[in-house]
């Protein structure tokens, strides 16, 4: 079968807004590289389209060469309107293609989409790899869909539910993403996403255990691969494409920290020359592993912050302390790690006054970077219907979910203020001639400039 697996084609002003979006970047998509990966080992022959990087004009042309069989759509929510558009002609040019759609929109709305568009043929709920081979198989081999689990399907006037997908439970039995069906050259990473070039990302880790109620991301017990397979991919990104910075794409990488230190020591062990950054929770480090993870490479941490009004942290059941904050950043801080911290205004019951007290202390807090947010209620999350309640939702939320938006205000404030609170927090943060004078001591190369000016005309801009 010829798979076409699609990120629908969107610009960084679809993503993002007209001001953040001059400092954007993207990397590659690792879900449908990893589908990819599967489905072409599988023995099927596969394309990988990235909307994020292709026009509708390119994507539709390599559609018509490559003549799919089964198409596969990533359908996130700000791009769901878009995406049902397409649909009709995608049928019309293809006739006898299997359109199925999967994703964070699809895993939240489920049979509605195929209630929606009667375009669609099937929706993937749960993990896609396996199961985008199944139905690959059971299509080529014209075998019944019945048994494909975590498939939902359309049977003549029928929508099919299949039973749940199972986990998969060795992630070390998955394939490497499959990088050579794109062009690394194609992406552009944001500024604060690399120090050195070229640059990829890697993902280590799935599930979540914690219950932020502003979060999609499915409440499950987390997966690991092994450090073994971890490394082993490092090791193929320096040695086949040569990549000296890796992006750790993990929710939380720091979850089990047996795992990180003996990720640490097979990096060190290995003499790899890559340096790397991660994602954390901010209670979810300590000054013994963020020293190790220094000596091994590791030059960034981001960590979801989210606030420094302690009662918002509970609001939204961060699980979090302020003071541990604090701890976690001057940690980075002596051991020459850079942070980068997230931060949310809108939460049920914050005040004006408490967004700016959070401003203040973010910028006693000094991380390397700060990105702000209005608070987005994501359909399917706990937050989404506390919003309902406490606030009022925007009802064209559906094209603007992308967090850089204000599409809830809570009752607590005003909606003039929620829509100057996060460009005030970007002025005052990176505007103070302390963190300008920081920031310039950094620089060593045209490149650096160059992502100075990026990040500087987004906040100017704002």
């Amino acid at each position: 079968m010829k798979v076409a697996l699609v990120l629908p084609p969107h610009t960084f002003e679809d993503r993002y807004n007209k001001s953040i979006a001059k400092a954007a970047g993207v990397l590659p998509p690792l879900g449908l590289l990893y589908i990819a990966s599967v489905v072409r080992e599988g023995g099927h022959d596969v394309a990988v389209l990235d909307g994020s990087v292709k026009s509708f004009y390119e994507i539709n042309k390599r559609l018509d060469e490559f003549k799919p069989e089964i198409i596969g759509i990533n359908v996130m929510t700000f791009l769901w309107d878009k995406v049902k558009k397409w649909l009709p002609e995608l049928k019309q040019r293809f006739p006898g293609v299997f359109i199925i759609v999967g994703g964070a929109h699809p895993s939240v709305v489920k049979e509605g989409c195929l209630k929606e568009s009667e375009h669609i043929d099937g929706i993937i709920t749960g993990e896609a790899e396996y199961l985008m081979l199944e139905l690959a198989n059971n299509l080529q081999d014209k075998k019944p869909l019945n048994e494909v689990r975590g498939l939902i399907y359309r049977d003549n006037d029928k929508i099919i539910t299949n039973d749940p997908n199972e986990r998969i439970s060795d992630l070390d039995k998955i394939p490497f993403p499959a990088r050579d069906l794109i062009d690394l050259n194609d992406y552009v990473p944001a500024p604060e996403q690399y120090k050195r070039l070229p640059v990829t990302n890697i993902i280590t880790t799935r599930g979540c255990p914690y219950l932020c109620t502003f979060c999609a991301t499915s409440r499950t017990a987390p997966k690991y691969r092994s450090p073994e397979n971890v490394v082993g991919e490092m090791k193929a990104l320096v040695e086949k494409y040569g990549i000296r910075d890796i992006a750790i794409w993990d929710d939380t990488f720091t979850l089990n920290k047996k795992r990180v230190l003996e990720i640490c020591r097979l990096i060190t062990e290995s003499k790899l020359d890559v340096i790397w950054s991660a994602h954390s929770r901010i209670n979810l480090v300590d000054r013994e592993l963020l020293e190790i993870m220094s000596k091994a490479g590791c030059w960034k941490v981001f960590f979801g912050a989210e606030s420094m009004i302690q009662k918002n942290l509970d609001a939204i059941k961060k699980g979090i302390k302020v003071e541990e904050i604090f701890n976690a950043i001057n940690w980075c801080k002596e051991f020459g790690i850079e942070s980068e911290c997230s931060f949310m205004f809108g939460i049920p019951g914050e005040t004006y006054e408490d967004a700016l007290q959070t401003i203040e202390l973010v910028k006693q807090l000094d991380p390397d970077y700060a990105k702000f947010f209005p608070i987005t209620p994501m359909p399917g999350t706990e937050f989404y219907e506390e919003g309902l309640k406490y606030g009022i939702i925007d009802d064209d939320i559906g094209s603007r979910t992308t967090g850089n938006y204000v599409v809830y205000v809570p009752n607590s404030m005003k909606k003039e203020e929620m829509a100057k609170i996060v460009p005030l927090a970007y002025k005052e943060f990176y505007l103070r001639p302390k963190y300008i004078f920081k920031y310039a001591k950094k620089i060593r190369s045209l490149d650096d400039v160059k992502r100075a000016w990026r990040g500087a005309s987004a906040v100017l801009s704002l």
